[in-house]
Parts: structure tokens; C-alpha cells; sequence
């Protein structure tokens, strides 16, 4: 099973069990998937997921490539500003385009 498709059926399961709060339930299910999408990119970019307030607020996760790592760390060097881009996790119920013009993804990028 793909990374993708083992994601989509933990969150089938969480969704059925209704005793979930929204995004942040995902959160487990999640935490696999910016790594295995970060590794079909050019270069690899590895996924972290709840990242610090870097002063855009709190995105739900960020791709970063190796060279923002010292060898041996598990943290980025440097801004910790992740070069591959945000995260952002949000319910089934919100509208993407929305979520996506809207001032939370706006600030993230503007970082």
C-alpha cells in the first residue's frame, strides 16, 4: 500500500469512529505523508510536521531539503524557515480555494 493510500485509511477509520477533533485527530495519520511526498521531489525535501511560529503563526507542517540540516541533526539550521514550503491541514468541510487565498496560507507564504 502506498503512503498515500495507507494515510487516506487511517483517516477513513478515524473519521468512522467519530470521537476524533477535527484536524489536529489527523495529525498521526498525517505524519508520514510530507516524507514520502517530499521524496519524489527535486531535490528530496524531508516533511516536519507542527512547526514553530517563525512569526507567520503555526503551519501544520514544512518540507525542507538536507543541505538545511547539519549532518548528525534532526533540526534545521539556520531560520528553520523550510525551503520547500508549508503545510497547512484542514477539515473535508472547507473549501480548498478558500483556505488556499485566505490569510493564514497568505502569511505562511509571504515568509
Amino acid at each position: 500500500m502506498s503512503p498515500a493510500e495507507t494515510c487516506l485509511q487511517e483517516l477513513r477509520e478515524i473519521r468512522s469512529a467519530r470521537a476524533g477533533v477535527r484536524e489536529t485527530t489527523c495529525y498521526p495519520a498525517l505524519a508520514d505523508l510530507p516524507d514520502a511526498a517530499g521524496k519524489t521531489l527535486k531535490p528530496r525535501a524531508r516533511g516536519i510536521p507542527r512547526l514553530q511560529d517563525r512569526g507567520a503563526g503555526h503551519p501544520d507542517g514544512g518540507l525542507f531539503t538536507a543541505d538545511q540540516f547539519r549532518k548528525g541533526s534532526a533540526e534545521p539550521a539556520g531560520s528553520g524557515l523550510p525551503s520547500r514550503g508549508v503545510i497547512e491541514i484542514k477539515s473535508t468541510s472547507e473549501d480548498a480555494w478558500d483556505v488556499a487565498e485566505g490569510t493564514e496560507v497568505t502569511r505562511h507564504g509571504g515568509r
